[in-house]
C-alpha cells in the first residue's frame, strides 16, 4: 500500500484503531475507545511487567508474527471486551493466567507458537469459538478444553502431542473442524 494512502487510512480511524510496528507503544497512549489493534510482522519481543492498558472496547488484539517472548499477567486484566487475540508465530513459552479472564474471547490463535507449552486452564472460557494450537510444543490437551461447549475450531496438530484425554470430546457438540496430528494415541 502507499503511504499517503496508509497514512491516510489511519488517520481516518484515528482513535479506534491502532496499527503500529516496532515498539509496543507505553500505556499512556492506549486509548479507552480503541476497538482494534495490530502490531503484526512487527519486532516486538516482549510486553513491561505490570502494563495493562485500560481498554474495555476492545475486540481485536493482533500480535501475530512478532517476536514476542513474554507476556505480563497483568496485560490483559483490563481488556474485557476481546473477542479475537492473534498471537501466531509468536515466541512464548508460556500464556499468562489472566488470559483465562477473558469471558468474551471467541478466537484464541496460536498457530506456529513453536515454543508453547504452557496454556493455562480454559474451561471459564464460554464463548471461544475457535481455538488453533497447531504447531505448539504443548505436550498435552490444556485443561478445560473440553468444557468449551461453543467450540466449533479445534487446531491440535502440535508436534510434541502425543495423547487425548479420554472423553476430551464429549461436551463439544457444537464442533465442526478438528486438526489432529496422526500419530497421536486415542
Amino acid at each position: 500500500m502507499h503511504d499517503l494512502l496508509r497514512s491516510m487510512a489511519l488517520k481516518i480511524c484515528e482513535g479506534k484503531y491502532m496499527v503500529r510496528a516496532g515498539e509496543i507503544p507505553k500505556e499512556a497512549e492506549w486509548a479507552k475507545d480503541l476497538e482494534k489493534v495490530s502490531f503484526m510482522n512487527s519486532g516486538i519481543m516482549r510486553i513491561e511487567q505490570g502494563m495493562s492498558p485500560d481498554c474495555p472496547k476492545l475486540s481485536t488484539l493482533l500480535l501475530g508474527n512478532c517476536w514476542l517472548q513474554f507476556i505480563p499477567d497483568s496485560f490483559f486484566s483490563k481488556m474485557q471486551g476481546l473477542c479475537t487475540l492473534d498471537l501466531s508465530g509468536a515466541s512464548i513459552t508460556k500464556l499468562p493466567n489472566s488470559i483465562c479472564a477473558l469471558k468474551s474471547l471467541k478466537a484464541l490463535l496460536l498457530r506456529s507458537c513453536r515454543n508453547l507449552e504452557n496454556v493455562p486452564y480454559l474451561g471459564e472460557m464460554k464463548e471461544l469459538r475457535e481455538l488453533d494450537l497447531s504447531n505448539t510444543a504443548i505436550k498435552e490437551v490444556p485443561q478445560g478444553v473440553g468444557e468449551l461447549i461453543n467450540l466449533k475450531f479445534l487446531a491440535l496438530d502440535a508436534f510434541e502431542l502425543e495423547m487425548l484425554s479420554e472423553g476430551l470430546f464429549l461436551k463439544l457438540g457444537k464442533l465442526q473442524h478438528l486438526e489432529l496430528r496422526l500419530h497421536i494415541e486415542l
